[in-house]
């Protein structure tokens, strides 16, 4: 009986910039792009999971863990250095932008780069024995109403998903906070968290103000997003000299690169 072709996958390690944790990963096969072309038909949770699936599918250890143990002890930066190795293994180093349209002169431009080159990574040192997934930190954001942040996981970005509209521009804002706590007028303190008070605690994110949410990004990036890797691409625009500097995203961009959109 046939079993398909013994055709090994070329591997690559991957150290993860905030859990610190080791995976090797393999290069997709055909069948894997392929769904990975389908799932952009779907909403912003379908594409998450199939990335997720993807990325999990891809680890070749006999030891990894179970899926629902990944996605709680891999946060969103770590599968980042996940899809650049996947990425970098299965295609190369090459970047290619067809068409690229000038942000100075409108003009389009074949853009051609190479990944490796503009790889910056930034690693979280363990301190006094707390993993980036313990960190909690405290933000006061008005008298009686504190909010907690924490780093998002995996599982975070899903229960985030699950729980709010596709259009809801504030996920992102959601994931990054463990709870709310806060001090009634009367004197009765709550705390509001996405899972146990998920209608009082989206309730709440839309009561806050402009400046809080300056706060708890600008407090998160400094305490938590700077760790990670990036990939930023500088070009020069050959028809009038303008330069520009490209950050890579890493769920968006690996889709548009594997579906051939870019």
């Amino acid at each position: 009986m046939f079993k398909g072709f013994d055709i090994p996958a070329p591997e690559l390690d991957v150290v993860l910039p905030q859990t610190q944790k080791s995976f090797r990963v393999r290069s997709l096969r055909m069948s894997e792009e392929g769904s990975a072309k389908s799932s952009l038909l779907g909403n912003a949770q379908s594409i998450i999971k199939k990335l997720n699936h993807l990325v999990y599918n891809a680890i070749v250890d006999n030891d990894k863990p179970e899926p629902e143990q990944f996605l709680q002890q891999v946060t969103t930066k770590d599968r980042d250095a996940l899809v650049f190795g996947m990425y970098q293994i299965t295609y190369g180093d090459e970047y290619t932008f067809e068409d690229y349209t000038c942000a100075n002169c409108q003009k389009t431009y074949s853009l051609r780069a190479f990944m490796s080159k503009g790889f910056v990574r930034s690693d979280y040192k363990v301190e006094d024995g707390q993993s980036i997934l313990d960190k909690r930190i405290t933000l006061e954001l008005e008298t009686g109403l504190q909010v907690v942040l924490k780093q998002i996981t995996l599982e975070d970005e899903v229960n985030i998903l699950a729980a709010t509209s596709a259009d809801d521009p504030l996920t992102e804002l959601y994931s990054k906070i463990d709870k709310f706590i806060y001090t009634s007028g009367e004197g009765q303190k709550l705390e509001l968290n996405i899972k146990d008070t998920p209608m009082d605690f989206l309730y709440g994110c839309g009561q806050l103000l402009p400046k809080h949410k300056k706060l708890i990004n600008d407090a998160h990036t400094k305490e938590f997003n700077q760790y990670g890797v990036k990939v930023n691409i500088n070009y020069v625009c050959p028809h009038c000299g303008h330069k520009e500097n490209f950050n890579l995203d890493f769920v968006k961009q690996f889709f548009l690169l594997v579906c051939g959109l870019i």
